[in-house]
């Protein structure tokens, strides 16, 4: 016979080769704790700590409100409340009544203390002009005669007053202020003097004057009427303009 292998060592070296192949996946299994894990999803939630907070989207942004203190309003609010929207300076411009008031210009008229009160009240009666805030730009005691009486009260001629104003003494004084014109009949109160008393009890008139003839003082009605009446009475020596 010859010397190759018997069946039974054949046998043994076969069953060898399949106990190695069968014993490579165990051994591959005990293997598996040296190779690194990779971390998965899940474990990427439980390590948070590790991981760098990321800012919200602005989507997540405007689900938070409470975080954010600018809240733009709509435009049906802001024409509701139109006293909390700044003005830009243009619009403020174009509104100068809310920033400057209109004045009155600066006037010159004519007053004149009547004989039923001069001289006895002429000092009470030029303090309060002062004190009105007027400036006093000229002062005199005139005498009128026929024709300057007749050329400044024109408009009383046949009047019972008239006659008065004619043998007595007057004082006249030309004043300047802003609206000056209204402002000294302002002053001067209602021509009638029993009527001031009753509507404008500190006016000249209701201080000093009697009735509606004897009535204190006089004071141009317009600016043609100042322009013509201090010219008569002053002629060139004073300027009707500031």
């Amino acid at each position: 016979m010859g010397c190759g292998p018997s069946k039974s060592t054949a046998q043994t070296a076969a069953n060898t080769t399949v106990a190695a192949a069968a014993a490579k996946p165990a051994e591959i299994a005990k293997q598996a704790s040296t190779v690194p894990a990779i971390a998965q999803p899940p474990e990427v939630s439980k390590q948070a700590s590790a991981v760098p907070v990321i800012a919200p989207h602005t989507a997540e942004v405007s689900k938070q409100p409470s975080a954010v203190p600018i809240v733009t309003p709509t435009p049906a609010e802001l024409s509701k409340q139109p006293s909390e929207i700044p003005q830009p300076a243009a619009a403020i411009s174009k509104q100068p009544s809310a920033v400057v008031e209109e004045q009155s210009p600066v006037e010159r008229t004519l007053a004149l203390i009547k004989p039923d009160v001069y001289p006895a009240k002429k000092d009470e009666i030029m303090e309060k002009i002062r004190a009105d805030g007027f400036t006093v730009v000229v002062e005199r005691e005139v005498h009128f005669d026929k024709d300057k009486a007749a050329e400044f009260y024109k408009e009383h001629l046949g009047k019972g007053f008239y006659e008065e104003l004619t043998t007595a003494p007057i004082y006249a004084i030309v004043l300047e202020k802003e609206g000056a014109i209204k402002a000294w009949r302002a002053l001067a109160g209602p021509t009638n003097s029993n009527k001031a008393r009753e509507e404008h009890p500190q006016s000249i008139r209701a201080l000093f004057g009697t009735d509606g003839s004897l009535n204190a003082v006089h004071g141009s009605d317009s600016p043609a009427s100042a322009e013509r009446e201090i010219g008569v009475v002053f002629g060139a020596e004073v300027s009707s303009h500031p």
